[in-house]
């Protein structure tokens, strides 16, 4: 694989995607309610402390991607051991991601498909385009991401006419408890995700900042999801949306404009196929990248194939049906501990120390 460069805006680009490819077919959270949008704007919060520790390793090792950085401050074995925690979150991601398209096309459009097939053509078209780089995955991000927005966008505006204000009261009846738990699920799906994002990083080639790239993206996901959040609740109520599987499908199915101009929620599937394409691509990148590092292997391309079947493989055995799906989102909060928080803290404190030592070594006291 070529060395592509992609510039800051496509990196913001890629973030956002990233992120709202976990929730664009969401509703609201089910411990917050009506008070889901609150619970968003926490988990925003309790994000940053997140995002300023990936700004500071990344500041202590700028131009490195992800499993250079570990490889350079645990060493060839220890960097390789912890290295397999991101590619594997990386597969298992994938093949959740796939799956989740491949019961949404079955459900909503394609019933008599299988959903093998669907996760097949899928992580095709996801191995061409991670084949070409991270320079064909920035672009793509960059050129999706005005779409997304703007047919939800569009979605909103043309549903307020069916919107009942009604629907978001009783406002702050939640307790904290429940808001602190949906904020923690937000938090885990999809920001704090955001490790494997990192493997693109190198590639970066402007003076964007780290910090701007990340908050940038953090702004744009969580706008973006409020809407998609009010338009929801707004337009089916809170017991109608914890009642369907994907919501916003439902809830733009219901939108017309006069007699002539319906079946607007075929935007949300465009939308789904749009971003989650974009989050199959980074998972599929971060996999191959990574093995090629573990490995040894000196082009990255000879192991996006074998990644892409792992995937695939992956998505059929757990995921054989819908219910299996959802079902496992339940401990996804208590499942993703190790990677989302642990790993990145370890890496912090190697960084720290690797960079304390370094600074000693490099100005001995002078007695």
């Amino acid at each position: 694989m070529t060395n592509h460069v992609i510039t800051g805006k496509q990196m913001q680009a890629i973030f956002a995607l990233f992120w709202i490819g976990s929730i664009i077919i969401a509703g609201v959270n089910p411990q917050a309610k009506q008070d889901s949008w609150i619970s968003l704007l926490f988990a925003g919060l309790m994000s940053l402390p997140l995002i300023a520790l990936y700004v500071r390793i990344t500041h202590l090792y700028p131009g490195l991607n992800l499993f250079e950085i570990l490889f350079k401050i645990f060493g060839r074995i220890f960097g390789r051991i912890l290295s397999l925690f991101p590619v594997l979150f990386a597969i298992h991601l994938g093949s959740m991601v796939t799956n989740t398209f491949s019961i949404f096309i079955k459900i909503v459009n394609m019933p008599e498909t299988p959903i093998l097939l669907t996760t097949v053509f899928i992580v095709i078209v996801c191995s061409w385009s991670v084949k070409n780089g991270a320079e064909n995955i920035g672009r793509l991000s960059k050129f999706v991401l005005p779409i997304v927005i703007v047919t939800s966008l569009i979605t909103f505006i043309i549903a307020m006419k069916d919107m009942d204000l009604n629907n978001l009261k009783p406002i702050m009846d939640t307790n904290f408890k429940s808001l602190l738990s949906g904020a923690y699920s937000y938090l885990t799906l999809p920001f704090g995700e955001m490790v494997l994002c990192f493997s693109f990083f190198s590639s970066v080639n402007d003076k964007t900042g780290s910090l701007k790239i990340l908050i940038n993206s953090l702004v744009i996901t969580i706008s973006f999801y409020i809407m998609v959040i009010f338009r929801n609740i707004l337009t089916l109520g809170v017991p109608s949306t914890l009642l369907f599987y994907f919501p916003s499908y439902e809830s733009v199915s219901i939108i017309s404009v006069g007699d002539f101009f319906s079946r607007i929620e075929v935007l949300i599937g465009i939308d789904l196929l749009l971003s989650g394409f974009i989050k199959t691509c980074v998972c599929l990148y971060t996999a191959s990248l990574g093995l090629t590092k573990i490995l040894n292997i000196q082009k990255q391309n000879s192991v996006v194939i074998p990644c892409a079947l792992l995937i695939i493989t992956i998505s059929g055995m757990l995921y054989a049906s819908s219910i299996t799906n959802m079902e496992f989102f339940k401990y996804y909060p208590i499942y993703v501990i190790p990677i989302e928080f642990i790993f990145p803290l370890i890496i912090w404190i190697g960084a720290e120390i690797q960079n304390k030592i370094k600074t000693a070594d490099t100005n001995p006291k002078v007695e």
